[in-house]
């Protein structure tokens, strides 16, 4: 029936732009993986975050994977095999993309997949969303709780290091006052006469 097929293409199109309208506020960029056919599709947005035109980036899987950072490959590769094979129940990750001028972008990526009725993987959509400035946030309080706790170790040997000199001339003051007192007692006792002088002006300083 041609007036029912016209009326689910309004109503496909209605949705399309609902979600493309729901997606511009929330900043993210789309992108579209037919995984029969093996293309994708990164919308403006998608390639406009990472400072690219449309041109610059190539609509296909390779397209994105040439701007991973090298240390987050393996990573991302895990994620995508992990979801596909449903070993989870949910697409997403953090890794970084490469900007056109150099730097490295932090993007969140989300995204579900679309099976046929066989449960065959057919379709891939999800979004990308730009959050270096939170990243950073992270990475700088992590950097500031590590300086802290460096500060608080070496700040805990400091202490230990000077309760064990406290202990050690504490100690030391004990012997030395034990050892005057043996030698005083000594000195008191003792049945021949003994005398201490004084060193520096030859006087008696004490005799029994």
């Amino acid at each position: 029936d041609i007036t029912e097929r016209k009326k689910s293409e309004k109503e496909l199109r209605d949705s399309e732009e609902r979600f493309n309208l729901a997606i511009e506020c929330t900043d993210a960029g789309v992108w579209d993986w037919d995984m029969v056919n093996d293309k994708v599709v990164y919308s403006t947005r998608w390639k406009n975050m990472l400072g690219y035109a449309d041109h610059e980036v190539e609509n296909a899987f390779s397209g994105w994977k040439s701007l991973w950072h090298p240390d987050d490959k393996e990573k991302i590769e895990k994620a995508l095999a992990d979801y596909l094979a449903g070993k989870t129940s949910r697409y997403e990750i953090i890794h970084r993309c490469r900007h056109k001028n150099g730097e490295w972008r932090w993007i969140l990526t989300r995204g579900d997949i679309i099976r046929n009725a066989e449960g065959e993987p057919v379709r891939w959509v999800g979004t990308n969303l730009d959050i270096t400035d939170h990243e950073n946030v992270k990475i700088a309080l992590q950097l500031k709780t590590e300086e802290y706790e460096a500060l608080n170790e070496e700040l805990r040997s400091t202490t230990e290091e000077l309760q064990e000199q406290n202990d050690k001339f504490l100690k030391a003051g004990n012997e030395l006052r034990i050892s005057e007192e043996k030698f005083s007692k000594i000195f008191k006792e003792s049945p021949y006469p003994v005398m201490i002088v004084d060193t520096d002006n030859g006087r008696f300083a004490d005799v029994n």
